[in-house]
C-alpha cells in the first residue's frame, strides 16, 4: 500500500499542511521521467498506444504503432476505443451513450437524496456486519461500504458487486452491449494455478456469447481493468496510473485461446485481434482511488460512453456507488 508523509509548518504567518505520497508507483513519460519531475499538464500528455506480439513465447514485447497503422485504423475497435487515433475534430461524429448522472458540476440533488443513507452506511460506530444489500449471491455489509469512504481502498466485495450491477443493467436494457464480469479472484487464480483451475468457473457460461468481458485485476495493491470486446476483437488494459499492463493482456489472450478450444473446439485467431493499453484516459493523483477508477472505466465502457470524467469527481463517485449498491441498481 502507498505510504503518506504529512508535513505541518508555519510560513509567513500561514498554517500549512502538506501531504506527500511515498512508495507509490510513479508515472513515467516516454523519456523515462517520473511523475515527480512532470508538470500536471505533462502527466496528461498522450502516450502512444502499445500492442503485443502474441506469437512470441517469451515475455510480451511492446511495439509502438507507426503512423501508417494509425491512418489505416485496421478495425472498428480502434474507431470505437482509441482516442489516440483521432483528432478532437473527429470526436463529435461518434455516438456516445448519453450519461444519466446529474450534471458533473451540480451534485446537490443527488447528495441531498442520499444524505441519510450515506450517514448510516458510513457510521463507523455502527455494526460492521450490518447488511445493506444482498444480490448476486453476495451480501454487502457496512464494513464493505466503509471502503468507499474518501481515501479508502475499495475491497473485493464492492468491486465484484458493482461489476455485477453493470452486467445486470446490460441485461435490463437490450440497447446496451451485453456484458459479463469475472470476479476479482479469477485473475490471480489463473496466474498462480493455470487454466485448468479456472475452466470450471465458466462451466455454465458461454463467455463468447457476450459483447464485453470485464476482468478487474489487483496488481501490487492497485486496481486495474481489462476489457475484452468480443465483437470488435480487441482487448484493452485500463490503468489510472497509465502503467504498462505487466503481462495481463497476454495472459488474458492466452486464456481466451484455451477457453475457445476447450468449450467450442475452435481456434482463436489472435492475429485478427487488437491488443493494447488504453491511453488518453483519466488519471489518479493519489494512492487510494484506483478501485473507483476501475469501476467507472467499466461503467462507462459498458454504455459505450465517452470516458470524460476526471479525478475531481472521485468523492462524488464514491457516494454514488454507495447509493447504487444499496439500491441494487445502476442508472441507465
Amino acid at each position: 500500500m502507498d505510504e503518506y508523509v504529512i508535513v505541518i509548518g508555519v510560513i509567513g504567518g500561514c498554517f500549512l499542511v502538506a501531504v506527500f505520497v511515498v512508495g507509490s508507483t510513479l508515472l513515467k513519460d516516454r523519456n523515462g521521467r517520473t511523475s515527480k519531475s512532470l508538470s500536471p499538464k505533462r502527466r496528461y500528455a498522450l502516450a502512444p498506444v502499445t500492442s503485443y506480439d502474441l506469437k512470441r513465447q517469451s515475455a510480451p514485447i511492446i511495439r509502438q504503432t507507426d503512423d501508417k497503422s494509425r491512418s489505416l485504423a485496421k478495425s472498428e475497435c480502434l474507431k470505437l476505443y482509441s482516442d489516440d487515433y483521432r483528432s478532437d475534430a473527429d470526436v463529435h461524429v461518434l455516438n456516445f451513450e448519453a450519461l444519466s448522472l446529474e450534471d458533473k458540476n451540480d451534485h446537490t440533488g443527488f447528495e441531498k437524496k442520499a444524505e441519510s443513507l450515506l450517514n448510516e452506511a458510513w457510521n463507523i460506530q455502527g455494526e460492521p456486519d450490518a447488511i445493506f444489500a444482498k444480490a448476486f449471491g453476495v451480501s454487502i455489509r457496512r464494513k464493505d461500504l466503509l471502503s468507499l469512504r474518501p481515501f479508502e481502498w475499495l475491497n473485493d466485495e464492492v468491486i465484484n458487486f458493482y461489476m455485477s450491477l453493470i452486467c445486470e443493467r446490460s441485461r435490463r436494457k437490450p440497447s446496451l452491449p451485453s456484458a459479463y464480469a469475472f470476479n476479482t479472484f479469477f485473475y490471480p487464480t489463473l496466474v498462480k494455478k493455470g487454466y485448468a483451475n479456472v475452466k470450471e468457473w465458466t462451466k455454465k457460461v458461454d463467455i463468447f456469447s457476450y459483447d464485453l468481458l470485464f476482468i478487474p485485476i489487483h496488481l501490487i495493491n492497485h486496481w486495474c481493468l481489462v476489457v475484452v470486446d468480443l465483437r470488435q476483437k480487441c482487448a484493452m488494459f485500463y490503468d489510472s496510473y497509465m502503467n504498462d499492463d505487466g503481462g495481463c493482456l497476454k495472459t488474458i489472450m492466452e486464456y481466451l485461446t484455451l477457453e475457445m478450444k476447450q468449450k467450442k473446439g475452435q481456434d482463436l485467431d489472435v492475429n485478427q485481434w487488437n491488443v493494447f493499453c488504453r491511453k488518453n484516459i483519466p488519471q489518479q493523483f493519489n494512492g487510494s482511488d484506483c478501485g473507483v477508477f476501475c469501476s467507472k472505466f467499466a461503467d462507462y465502457t459498458a454504455r459505450r460512453a465517452r470516458i470524460d470524467f476526471d479525478h475531481s469527481r472521485m468523492t462524488y463517485f464514491r457516494k454514488r456507488m454507495v447509493y447504487e449498491i444499496c439500491n441494487q441498481k445502476l442508472d441507465e
